[in-house]
């Protein structure tokens, strides 16, 4: 018999199969682990080859950028002396044109009133000009028209003269008649006179007044004609005085006039070349505060730089001083070696602990596989097997955690940028692993003792007495059937019926006469007792399934859940 059938030993063989099992779930646990540790390690060496790259590059970068603020700094002072004298130069330039503006101005605005009184004065003048060239027509006109008023009156003059000799004639003929009014005026008398009648001479008396009442109203005309113009000739003469004087008085405004803007267009000119060299000095001093601009970004860029650099420990550590700009990149260029150094030897040791963690776990899996068989159906080999692979488990998993240990394997100092791949997987892995394996051995261990125990109870009673074997194997059979159920307050049928038949099968005999009785008599009993000992094996593995399947649901719900979590 391999285990007695008793509740120790069913229990015994039950937890034998349930740390089989978990040695067998950590032993998975652990080669996933590895697994993944092992990915982990090389995206770990990508990520810090890339990091010390970037830190590199960084560094690289920000020396050029120190050098160059460096060679700024030579030339700052008197970069600063020049935007300060720039600086003053365009505040008293400013001024200076200001003022010169204002007085332009003042000048323009002097010009501008003195144009328009100008304009205004010309405007008089040419407006005299008008009128005196409107009188010196008109006068040249009343000229004109006096000369044909003489030459009219010249005319009548003359018809005067010529009809003044009809006239007197008329006027003796009249005179005569007048002294004779009774006389009859024959033919003859006005023959005498030069008429051939009265009418005749009435019209010659007629013509000639009205040719000196003509003549007498032409002079009257060319008097009151000559008056006027000399009249308007001694007012021609009198504005030709006015306009002469207004004439110089505007020539010498113009003069006045055309000097000051000569004198304003220069005062412009004076302006403008004023205001290029301030435009001047403003393009050199923008370009000099450029300047200084620039390197102050770049004081500034370096400072960000260096403090970038100086929130890493490790260069911090490095450095005394960090206002020392290079001191501060040769600190970050050892680190970064130095660093990498590291970065190798943890890598190194965190990937000889995932190679061995995987070992073990391949074996703890033959050991839980070989523990759970043992469990099952077990022999001498397979408990001394199970015994001897999870005890090399245990003994592994120890010396690993021992390596683990010496190596610090609890405090990793490198990780993912995450944070993720810091090894706590794997350190949880060794420790359940170790922990699993240790306990699993115990149990195998106690398993193995049971077993050795039955197996040398079970050979003392091939050589007992048959009274002694049918009197020990009643009580133990009786023991047995009653461990295959559960307890109960009363016996259960099934075991009255196995107590009788085992009654009746190990019946008292009487004392065999020779040793092939009792030979008999001891294979009878073994057989029954291997009977009895099949059915609480069946028994044995059925509640051992149950409790596998049992412990295979809670672990796959686990890593389900691990999973999920991840």
């Amino acid at each position: 018999m391999c285990f007695r059938r008793r509740k120790e030993d069913i229990m015994k063989r039950t937890l034998l199969m349930i740390m089989s099992i978990l040695l067998a779930a950590s032993s998975v646990f652990g080669i996933i682990a590895a697994g993944r540790g092992s990915d982990e390690l090389s995206d770990i060496m990508r990520f810090k080859r890339g990091q010390k790259a970037d830190i590199i590059d960084f560094v690289d970068v920000l020396d050029k950028r120190v050098a160059d603020l460096r060679k700024a700094e030579e030339n700052r002072t008197e970069d600063e002396k020049d935007y300060t004298e720039s600086v003053v130069t365009d505040q008293k330039g400013n001024e200076q044109l200001s003022q010169g503006t204002q007085e332009y101005n003042a000048g323009a605005a002097k010009i501008a009133a003195g144009q328009a009184e100008y304009d205004a004065a010309e405007k008089q003048y040419n407006e005299k000009l008008a009128e005196y060239q409107a009188a010196e027509k008109r006068l040249s006109e009343g000229e004109a028209q006096l000369n044909d008023a003489k030459a009219q009156r010249d005319a009548a003059q003359a018809k005067l003269d010529a009809a003044t000799p009809a006239y007197q004639q008329a006027q003796q003929l009249f005179a005569f008649i007048d002294k004779h009014p009774a006389l009859q005026i024959a033919e003859s008398i006005l023959r005498g006179f030069g008429f051939t009648s009265l009418d005749e001479a009435r019209a010659a008396m007629k013509e000639y007044e009205d040719g000196q009442a003509q003549l007498a109203e032409a002079n009257a005309q060319i008097s009151a004609a000559e008056q006027e113009i000399n009249d308007g000739k001694a007012q021609l003469a009198a504005a030709k005085t006015q306009l002469d004087n207004g004439k110089t008085q505007l020539d010498a405004a113009k003069a006045q006039l055309d000097n000051g803007k000569a004198q304003l267009a220069v005062a412009k000119n004076q302006l403008s070349a004023g205001q290029q060299k301030l435009n001047d000095n403003v393009d050199k001093m923008n370009d000099l505060k450029e300047t200084l601009t620039e390197q102050d970004d770049a004081e500034a860029a370096v400072k960000s730089g260096i403090a970038v650099l100086m929130e890493n420990e490790g260069i911090a550590k490095l450095v005394s001083d960090e206002s020392d700009y290079e001191a501060v990149l040769q600190a970050a260029r050892d680190y970064v070696e130095d660093d990498a150094d590291k970065l190798n030897s943890e890598l190194d040791v965190r990937q000889n602990l995932y190679n061995l963690l995987r070992i073990i776990s391949i074996v703890g899996v033959l050991a839980g596989v070989i523990g759970v068989l043992a469990s099952l159906k077990p022999n001498r080999t397979r408990i001394y097997a199970a015994t001897g692979a999870v005890g090399i488990a245990a003994v592994a998993s120890l010396a690993l955690n021992i390596y683990g240990l010496s190596n610090d394997y609890r405090s990793f100092a490198y990780a993912l940028e995450d944070g993720s791949g810091n090894g706590q997987t794997q350190l949880i892995a060794m420790l359940v692993l170790l922990a699993v394996s240790v306990i699993a051995a115990i149990v195998a261990v106690v398993c193995g003792r049971a077993y050795t125990d039955a197996v040398n109870g079970r050979e003392r009673e091939k050589y007992v007495r048959p009274s002694e074997t049918v009197a020990a194997a009643q009580p133990e059979l009786d023991a047995d059937e009653e461990d295959d159920d559960e307890p109960a307050p009363k016996p259960r049928r099934r075991d009255n019926k196995n107590k009788k038949h085992s009654a009746e099968k190990l019946e008292y005999t009487p004392e065999p006469d020779s040793i092939d009785e009792l030979t008999e008599q001891t294979r009878r009993l073994n057989e029954e007792a291997e009977k009895l000992e099949a059915e609480a094996r069946r028994y044995d593995y059925e509640k051992a399934r149950r409790e596998y399947e049992e412990a295979r649901r809670r672990f796959e719900e686990a890593r389900r859940r691990s999973e999920e979590n991840k």
